[in-house]
């Protein structure tokens, strides 16, 4: 089974989207399925068949999430040190033709996916294995050895 890294917040923000799924959503949702049931014959009842794909997409979400927490493995990036560039490090990447600064924080692909959604428009938060393309020069520069970078 493979773990899934994962900083203190962004296990709360997974923990947070799950309890809201069951919590809030699922209840919701089968309120959906009772009142589209109640207008009679299902087979030609589009609500009632909408409300019944909602609620396999949230079943499926729901499993998913607590699969990802039965497999988080969390990193404090307090507890990380060094000079190279790690999981949950903040890297700030210069256009050198346009002099454009973009802000980073490097995270795993689940809490990437989570922070997209939540994010400020000005943050930019992209997948742990753009470490593979940064380099940290004598000067403690950090450069993008590739020609694109597309925001996600």
């Amino acid at each position: 089974m493979n773990k899934v890294p994962i900083t203190p917040e962004g296990k709360t923000l997974v923990e947070d989207e799950l309890k809201n799924r069951k919590a809030i959503e699922r209840p919701r949702i089968i309120n959906s399925i009772a009142e589209a049931r109640a207008h009679g014959d299902l087979s030609e009842n589009a609500e009632y068949h909408a409300a019944k794909e909602e609620q396999s997409h949230n079943e499926t979400k729901i499993m998913e999430l607590e699969d990802t927490l039965s497999r988080a493995e969390v990193i404090d990036p307090s507890l990380l040190s060094g000079d190279e560039i790690k999981f949950s490090a903040t890297v700030l990447i210069v256009d050198e033709e346009t002099d454009v600064e973009s802000e980073y924080k490097i995270v795993g692909e689940v809490e990437a996916d989570s922070l997209l959604c939540l994010c400020d428009k000005e943050d930019n938060y992209i997948l742990s294995n753009i470490t593979n393309y940064l380099t940290v020069d004598d000067l403690g520069r950090c450069e993008l050895v590739c020609s694109t970078l597309n925001k996600q």
